[in-house]
């Protein structure tokens, strides 16, 4: 029987030596299904997953997993957490198979034939029944990934955190894994951070974008991509031509598509007969949400200065 979690992060501030404040004032709320973060390096996302995943104390704030304090009962939460964060420890020289069964005993599974059928199941649905008795340490880049994914789903987590879960898979591979946590998400939380906005697009549900240690956006991704609806212009020119249309227009993004390249431009009417009307998406939509708040910053810095 699938929980209906719920995760309430409520005013979280966490700073680092010097004054860095990675996470600032981070309210957000999830229920079951796929959520998305998205934002540049040094946004804080790593910060808040390690947060939520009791790795790290915060200075300040709540963060709530089912109506427990986190900070107070961490349990709480480990219990019922997996986790497959973006870079691995160094394996043993141990069996894929025999790997999961230590891990499995770790998170509590002690029955040795729950334990099996588990194990068999996870082996199967990441593509690795094949290469069981193989020592994940001889595991190429894709396997150890799938291999993550495997040990995070031990124990039927309610919460499942997976930063990069795409790096080093194929598209075949990344096809898979997108699946399955498609297929898992109703029953649980997902949080699920990448640089890769299209994977946020297809896959979530709701999404926040993180910048600065700051929550920029968080809702639908189609909420942010109608901020753009209609005023979004493309041309496609030459390379060379870069520089000179930098100048004259405020570009939002260029693409090479084919080997042109498609500029794309913000504007109430079409800035030149060069451009035709574009529908935006959320990679648009992504760049211009972070395109205001450096201008805003830059203005606030020269009425500083002045």
């Amino acid at each position: 029987m699938a929980h209906n979690n719920h995760l309430l992060i409520q005013q979280v501030c966490k700073s680092y030596s010097g004054d860095r404040q990675a996470l600032d004032n981070i309210h957000l709320e999830l229920g079951n299904g796929m959520f998305g973060l998205l934002g540049p390096n040094g946004a804080g996302k790593s910060s808040l997953m390690r947060s939520i995943a009791t790795l790290q104390s915060i200075d300040s704030g709540k963060i709530l997993f089912n109506g427990n304090d986190i900070s107070k009962q961490p349990e709480s939460i480990r219990r019922v957490l997996g986790y497959l964060p973006q870079e691995f420890g160094v394996y043993p020289k141990v069996s894929a198979e025999k790997l999961l069964h230590y891990l499995a005993v770790l998170k509590g599974i002690r029955d040795q034939q729950q334990r099996t059928r588990q194990i068999d199941y996870l082996l199967a649905r990441t593509n690795l029944s094949q290469y069981r008795h193989q020592a994940v340490a001889e595991f190429s880049g894709g396997m150890r990934q799938r291999f993550g994914i495997a040990q995070a789903l031990l124990a039927d987590p309610q919460i499942l955190i997976v930063d990069e879960p795409t790096a080093g898979l194929d598209p075949q591979e990344c096809h898979s894994l997108h699946h399955l946590l498609c297929e898992i998400a109703q029953s649980m939380i997902i949080i699920f951070s990448t640089h890769i906005v299209e994977d946020i697009h297809n896959l979530c549900s709701n999404m926040a974008v993180l910048d600065h240690g700051k929550v920029r956006f968080s809702g639908a991704p189609k909420t942010l991509i109608e901020r753009l609806s209609k005023q979004l212009w493309q041309a496609d020119i030459s390379p060379e031509q870069i520089p000179a249309f930098q100048q004259q227009f405020p570009l939002l993004s260029s693409r090479f598509i084919s080997g042109r390249c498609q500029v794309r431009v913000l504007a109430a009417q079409a800035p030149s007969s060069d451009f035709i009307q574009a529908a935006p998406d959320l990679q648009d939509a992504y760049f211009y949400l972070l395109q205001q708040h450096q201008h805003a910053s830059l203005d606030l810095q020269q009425t500083q200065v002045a």
